[in-house]
């Protein structure tokens, strides 16, 4: 039961986010519903990228 509920929540939050970005980098070439069927956790991992290079951006180059 809990590991549908995380699924779920990483869809929502990290999934959908990734295979956005994923889309730009393809510049529209794939279409959105194909690159939905992959995998919710490699989807995830574009938006995962993406918040770790924010961070790091934000830390040393910002050095707010």
């Amino acid at each position: 039961m809990l590991d549908a509920v995380v699924e779920v929540l990483v869809m929502a939050l990290l999934a959908i986010p990734g295979i956005l970005i994923r889309w730009t980098l393809h510049l529209g070439r794939i279409p959105f519903k194909k690159l939905a069927e992959d995998d919710v956790w490699y989807n995830a991992t574009y938006t995962i990228l993406l918040i770790i290079g924010l961070v790091v951006f934000r830390q040393y180059v910002l050095k707010v």
